[in-house]
Formats: structure tokens, C-alpha cells, sequence
């Protein structure tokens, strides 16, 4: 009888191997892009330590996984199926989060296919953590590390003001009369609160199995780690050395760090003294099913094994399909873009290699019109003639108002007939300024981000391109904002022909 056993059990191993192997080939783009982003990243940094925590869980659990009895499941199939629509999607969306957590459903989905919905729940834990190390470079992420910078701004410059120190604050750039402070995006103190989180979630898990402690605790990280890293920003106006890049600088963001994580013990201290634990069951203890056989027979897998083959077989022609687009050209290059355009006369700006590198674009336009009354309009044009996974069109709203911008109002108005535009009139000291700025995808006018989303998926998939520009317009209030307005509107009948001749429809 052991004989019979034994090519069966070899014959699932080598079928299980397989599919590992062809998953980790199928998503080798979306792993080495990952790895990447975690490295280039110091807000994600962290990620990297969590497979190692994930596998000490598991290497925890292994006797019990062994002992006890896991009957497979063909809903682990539907979990795969369902895994590898995310992966399309994702795809389709240029979009490298999506992707990667499909990944981990398709992992959660082999696991049920292998022991069903019981084992699914006793290994759910180490599964979501490998969740928290994926990076959330969406639009709502950087909206969210925009206001962490302001919100550190704030903090600090009150502190400042606190001791003594003259400090005028715009947006997130603080003015200290012989230097200026700027909060960008790298202090915002995101980094802090993602790390600390995981680390406190990481934290619950072995010391703090009360949910509502456990809340208590990784929610209590977040304004610490606001505060914390606003007293740094505070600190670096005091002692301008901190703000350069080195022993010191590193060496007060893991004070940071250190410090929250001694109030997560205190405040852990605090809970279980004043509502002392109550003996609980181990969660990591499967239930032993008495009645039903220790071991399953490996001919009872067999079948979903196949499946599972058969579906990771069958998904992997059509994703090496799907996300290839070709670049597309621009029609015209835009160094050859009038710089007179009726009666404005334009001045070229250029950026430094650094911010065009972090704005990932592959031609721009960056101009200063003046006309004869003296008059200004400023023209910013990015094209991108390839959104992959790391594509992304910077949206105006959030690089003005990190750049110090208040907006005063916000909304959408036609620029010209049939043309919408997003419309804000923001003010940074005595200044204030009205701002247009719209989206062209695949040659479609746009003014919503998410919608520009969606139609990248749709023209990957069946127009094959995956190309985009953003197009933004600001002037001067000088006089009201109704003669700014009509201002920009007369410009735009001029600039929209031009900007026809060079962008692909």
C-alpha cells in the first residue's frame, strides 16, 4: 500500500512545483518591478523584510498544517480565476499595485485549492501581510502624502513659532529669513506611518490578540508619527546641517521610529494593565476533525492540480499578449512648438534631469507667453507616448498646491465649446492665479483622471496604444478673474489647432 503511495504523492510534488514555477514566470515583469519600486522607494523599504516575517509565521504554523486534516476545494479555482482577472485589469490600467496583489489572491486561491476554506483561514494572516508590502503609487496615495507634508508643515512651523524662531510657512515651504525649509514629499512622514503600521499590525499579532486593543494600538501610531515627524521638521529649522543627507539625517528618522515603537509598548502596557488579559484559545490552533482521516489520499488532489495547470497553462499566452503596446510618437517634436502664437510672444523654460526623471515623461513643454499688454500665460505641456506600470500623469492640483498654492475654488468649466477644463483659482501670498488643465489619452479629451484610467484599458486592449498627455494653462489675476478667464479662453482658440499638429488623435 505504501508503494501505491508514494508515485502519487512524487506526481502531486512535481505538479504543484510546475505551477509554481510557471506562476513565478508569469509574473516575473510584475516581481522584478516590484523589487525595484521597494528599493528605489525608502517609503516602502520595509517591504522586503515581510517575506521573512510571513515565513517564520508559517514555518510556526508547519507542524500544525502537517497534523491536521485539509480537504481541497474548488473554490481555490474560482479564488485563481478571480486572481487572474485582477492581473488583467491591473494590466490594462498600467496600474503596478493591482497586479501585484492578484499575486497573492492566486497564492490564497492555490491554498484553498489544496485544503479548502479552513486552511485558507488558518494561513488568511501571513497571506493580507504580504498585502501591506505592495506599493500604493496611486493618485489617492500622493493626494494623501501632499496633505501629510502641509499637515508637517503646520505642526512645524507653530512649533518654531513656539520657541521663538520667525517662520512664514507657504504651502509646505517654510521661510526662516536666511533659508528656506522645504517639506517635500520624502518628509511627509508617509514613510513613517506605513512602516510603523505594518510593524504594529506585525506587533499585535504576537502580543496583542484583543481587537480592540489591537485598534487602539496600530491607530495610535498614525498621529504620533505625524507629530514625531513634524518635531524633525521643526528640529531641521533650528539646525540646518540635519537637512542634508547623511549620518545625521538617517539618524533622526530612526529616532522617529524608535520612539514610536517604545509608545506602542507603553501603550500595550497600559491596556493590559488596566484591562488585564483574559485566557484565549491560541488562534494558530486548527480545530482536529476526530471523525475524518488524519491524511488525504494525493489521488484526491490530483484533479485540482490539473485544473490549477491547466489555468496557469492557458493565462499565460494571453498576458504576455495583452500589456505590449508600441510607444507612440509624437506627430511633431514639441522643441518644435511656435513661440509666438498671434499676438503672445513665448520664452522656453527647461526642467533639471532630476524632476524630469521623477516626472517619467517623454517630451515636454514648458513655455512663458507675454503679450504687448503685458500680460502673461504659462503653457505646460507632458506627453507620455507609453503609460506602463510605472507610468503616471502628474496631476497639476497636487504639484501646485505641494509647491505652496492655496486653492481658493475648484471646478469644471467650458474653456471653449465642447471643451471642458478643470478649473482652479489659487492664491499663494499677495498672488493669485487661475489654472486649466485637461487630459488628452489616446487622442480623447479628458478632464477626470479616473475616467482617463479607464479608457487607457479599454484603447490597450482593443486599440493597442496606451499613450497620454496633460496640457495645464495659468495666469495672473491682475484685474478679476473674469478677465483672467477670458484671457485663457481667447489663448486656447490660438493654442488648440497647435497642439493638434503635434499630438496623435
Amino acid at each position: 500500500m505504501g508503494t501505491d503511495k508514494k508515485p502519487w504523492a512524487i506526481t502531486q510534488l512535481f505538479l504543484l512545483a510546475a505551477i509554481l514555477i510557471l506562476i513565478i514566470w508569469s509574473y516575473w515583469a510584475v516581481l522584478v518591478n516590484l523589487v525595484s519600486f521597494i528599493l528605489s522607494s525608502e517609503d516602502y523599504s520595509y517591504g522586503l523584510l515581510i517575506p521573512f516575517v510571513v515565513a517564520y509565521i508559517i514555518y510556526l504554523k508547519w507542524p500544525e498544517i502537517q497534523k491536521q486534516y485539509w480537504r481541497p476545494s474548488w473554490v481555490g479555482l474560482l479564488i485563481m480565476i478571480l486572481g487572474y482577472f485582477l492581473y488583467i485589469s491591473g494590466e490594462l490600467l498600467s496600474s503596478l499595485y493591482i497586479p501585484s496583489v492578484s499575486l497573492i489572491v492566486i497564492l490564497a486561491g492555490l491554498v484553498t485549492l489544496l485544503g479548502g476554506i479552513k486552511l485558507l483561514r488558518f494561513l488568511s494572516f501571513p497571506l493580507l501581510l504580504l498585502i501591506l508590502m505592495v506599493p500604493n503609487n496611486t493618485w489617492f496615495i500622493k493626494d494623501l502624502s501632499l496633505h501629510l507634508q502641509l499637515i508637517s508643515s503646520k505642526i512645524a512651523s507653530v512649533i518654531l513659532s513656539g520657541l521663538g524662531v520667525p517662520v512664514f510657512r507657504q504651502g509646505n515651504v517654510l521661510d526662516l529669513g536666511v533659508r528656506k525649509l522645504e517639506v517635500v514629499s520624502a518628509c511627509s512622514g508617509l514613510r513613517y506611518i506605513l512602516s510603523l503600521i505594518t510593524l504594529g499590525i506585525i506587533f499585535c499579532y504576537f502580543y496583542q490578540r484583543r481587537f480592540w486593543k489591537a485598534i487602539i494600538l496600530v491607530a495610535s501610531l498614525v498621529p504620533a508619527a505625524i507629530i514625531a515627524n513634524a518635531l524633525r521638521v521643526a528640529v531641521m529649522g533650528l539646525f540646518p546641517a540635519l537637512q542634508q543627507v547623511g549620518f545625521w539625517h538617517s539618524f533622526t528618522g530612526l529616532m522617529i521610529f524608535i520612539g514610536c515603537f517604545g509608545l506602542l509598548m507603553i501603550i500595550n502596557w497600559a491596556l493590559d494593565h488596566f484591562w488585564p488579559r483574559r485566557k484565549l484559545p491560541d488562534k494558530n490552533q486548527a480545530v482536529p476533525i476526530p471523525d475524518l482521516p488524519r491524511n488525504v489520499s494525493p489521488k484526491t488532489k490530483l484533479p485540482y492540480l490539473l485544473a490549477a495547470l491547466a489555468l496557469v497553462v492557458i493565462f499565460i499566452p494571453v498576458s504576455t499578449k495583452l500589456y505590449h503596446t508600441q510607444p507612440m510618437a509624437l506627430l511633431k517634436n514639441l522643441d518644435q512648438f511656435p513661440q509666438e502664437l498671434g499676438s503672445w510672444k513665448g520664452k522656453r523654460n527647461f526642467i533639471d534631469a532630476h524632476t524630469l526623471k521623477v516626472l517619467g515623461t517623454n517630451d515636454y513643454l514648458d513655455i512663458n507667453y507675454h503679450n504687448h499688454e503685458n500680460e502673461s500665460i504659462s503653457l505646460w505641456i507632458a506627453y507620455y507616448g507609453n503609460l506602463d506600470r510605472s507610468g503616471y500623469m502628474h496631476s497639476p492640483f497636487l504639484c501646485l498646491t505641494g509647491g505652496g498654492w492655496t486653492v481658493l475654488e475648484s471646478r469644471k468649466i467650458n474653456m471653449l465649446p465642447g471643451k471642458p477644463v478643470n478649473f482652479l483659482l489659487m492664491e499663494q501670498g499677495n498672488q493669485r492665479i487661475v489654472v486649466y488643465y485637461w487630459y488628452i489619452h489616446e487622442g480623447r479629451w479628458v478632464t477626470s483622471e479616473y475616467l482617463g484610467k479607464v479608457l487607457l484599458g479599454y484603447d490597450r486592449l482593443f486599440r493597442r496604444r496606451a499613450d497620454g498627455a496633460i496640457i495645464r494653462l495659468s495666469t495672473t489675476v491682475n484685474d478679476s478673474v473674469d478677465s483672467a478667464i477670458k484671457r485663457l479662453n481667447s489663448y486656447a482658440k490660438i493654442l488648440i489647432p497647435k497642439i493638434q499638429e503635434f499630438i496623435p488623435n
